[in-house]
């Protein structure tokens, strides 16, 4: 079995979800495209260096995030559903079968949740595999006894033996399916606006061109490195709206806004724990809070810094990678592929004896 993984930081996390399909010999080749503290916007990247051709199962995970940017709207609900359509239906079209984690949030479980509810809804209900963590929880909770917030390392990220039993669970569903080759692709009646990529190549700016390459020890990065009161222009297919940056947050601070109203802000990226002279390379993709419409044949936008950073903080700076599109003229059907005829609900796969023993693990085991 060869499997994708595109996600977030639960993606990324030592021994946790990425660990199982790394681990498990039925997975013959596993690809991960995950960038930590990203949304759903961050497909518009991931695509352009996919060939879901050469993989047989696409495991998504983004509501975390997600959720979370559109509480904050600087997302919404039609925007996240369709950047997931967009990958769904290229992920289909090569009989590529997606499978849907909902990884959760502490802070989050009395709250509504408009993108689990989505994806419950239209995906779920076509057949998609989903794995929901928070009905799981309840069936966990009541097994080891640990409360909900005990699940977790932090509010953002469940335990890493959690994130290795959700990945195990996949692969179980994979395993069964895996016998009946890849499912044929069906066009269904709901549609998405396309995603596209502009990379830093093609963005001209009015500053002196720098490129900086970055390395850690699990990725590298070459990337356009902006000062602050820099003009940038790039050419698109109108019309398009700029929905989204792919950059490098560690070393990136400042705000982009319109030419034409400077006093107006597009994306603002604050100082954060990401921002420090000790990371070398943190790339994200996230949305813009108010995405740049255009109709013409090239976007411009300004970005500028002001205020002071500290010390231990690199100078004032945008490391670019490229910025998401999405079009504003095609619509195109979404297609399915999948090997159930129902629902399919992973987390209701799991009998007592697989929570009992994942309860004993957890419960034996320092949180780490």
């Amino acid at each position: 079995m060869r499997v994708l993984l595109s996600g977030t930081s639960n993606s990324i996390l030592a021994k946790s979800l990425s660990y199982s399909f790394k681990t498990d010999p039925a997975v013959t080749d596993f690809t991960n495209v995950s960038y930590g503290a990203s949304g759903t916007v961050a497909l518009g990247d991931h695509l352009r260096k996919i060939d879901f051709s050469q993989h047989d199962f696409c495991v998504l995970d983004y509501c975390v995030n997600e959720e979370v940017f559109i509480w904050q709207k600087d997302s919404s609900i039609s925007a996240a559903m369709n950047n997931l359509y967009a990958i769904i239906d290229a992920s289909a079209r090569a009989g590529c079968q997606p499978i849907v984690m909902i990884f959760p949030s502490s802070t989050r479980a009395n709250h509504k949740r408009p993108l689990e509810e989505a994806i419950i809804d239209q995906l779920r209900a076509r057949g998609i595999p989903v794995f929901n963590f928070y009905d799981f929880a309840a069936r966990l909770t009541a097994q080891s006894g640990l409360g909900f917030k005990d699940l977790f390392l932090d509010p953002m990220h469940v335990r890493r033996e959690i994130g290795h039993f959700m990945g195990n669970t996949a692969i179980t569903y994979m395993k069964s399916v895996a016998q009946a080759g890849r499912p044929a692709p069906e066009p269904s009646e709901l549609s998405y606006q396309p995603l596209s990529f502009v990379p830093f190549q093609e963005v001209t700016v009015s500053c002196d061109r720098q490129i900086e390459h970055r390395e850690t020890k699990l990725a590298a990065a070459d990337l356009l490195r902006i000062t602050p009161n820099t003009q940038l222009e790039f050419p698109l297919d109108a019309p398009a709206e700029v929905i989204g940056m792919t950059y490098n947050a560690a070393r990136t601070i400042g705000k982009l806004s319109p030419p034409a109203a400077p006093g107006e802000t597009l994306m603002e990226v604050k100082a954060s724990g990401l921002f420090s002279k000790q990371r070398g390379l943190t790339l994200v993709t996230l949305p813009m809070t108010h995405p740049l419409s255009v109709q013409g044949d090239m976007a411009t936008l300004h970005y500028d810094f002001e205020g002071a950073v500290t010390d231990t903080q690199p100078s004032p700076a945008l490391e670019l990678s490229g910025f998401v599109l999405r079009s504003l003229e095609q619509s195109l059907p979404v297609h399915f592929c999948t090997h159930a005829s129902e629902p399919v609900i992973l987390e209701d796969s799991l009998n007592d004896t697989d929570l009992a023993g994942l309860a004993e693990v957890l419960a034996t085991s320092p949180a780490a």
